[in-house]
């Protein structure tokens, strides 16, 4: 947790079942929260964000090469640009649905978190914790995805899955 110490995060977000294992001294907010008095506790703590386009939206960390952990800030104006550019360029709608599978702190997927809701979009997430091409294709299938955006490495075990069973209508 080195990450937190040097970063001058203000506030957690977390769930009661790994509070625990996040060692901060900031306030929490836990995600199953469903009763605004508990967001309201930490209202002040929400007010006092910047919107600033050179304020930090995220930091990425790598190990570095010295094995200690270094963050790459990505800036609002960073965020913005993308967005801006990746729903124009592929056209998102209100009535896409999106499926995310890749890991929720893969920078990847940031873009893929945000365009959706940026367009009215709908988000799904896959409901396994392990990458397993048959249960995407038929979240795909039930869920009637429209957009997936993914690394080539999981991209391609799709591929290879719809074309094992012959079946090209997946892709457009």
């Amino acid at each position: 947790f080195v990450m937190v110490a040097v970063s001058s995060l203000c506030l957690v977000l977390t769930e009661q079942s790994i509070q625990n294992s996040v060692m901060f001294s900031k306030p929490y907010v836990f995600l199953e929260a469903k009763t605004k008095h508990k967001i309201a506790e930490v209202g002040e703590t929400f007010s006092s964000v910047c919107a600033d386009e050179n304020a930090p939206f995220y930091i990425v960390y790598t190990s570095g090469s010295t094995g200690t952990p270094k963050g790459a800030v990505v800036t609002q104006r960073n965020v913005f640009n993308l967005q801006q550019w990746y729903c124009e360029q592929f056209s998102f709608e209100a009535k896409d649905q999106h499926l995310i599978i890749s890991a929720i702190g893969f920078d990847l997927t940031q873009k893929n978190l945000w365009a959706p809701l940026l367009t009215g979009g709908t988000l799904h997430f896959s409901e396994s914790h392990e990458y397993n091409p048959q249960n995407i294709l038929e979240t795909i299938e039930q869920q009637g995805i429209t957009r997936i955006n993914c690394a080539p490495s999981a991209f391609y075990p799709l591929v290879e899955e719809i074309s094992a069973k012959g079946d090209s209508d997946y892709i457009a």
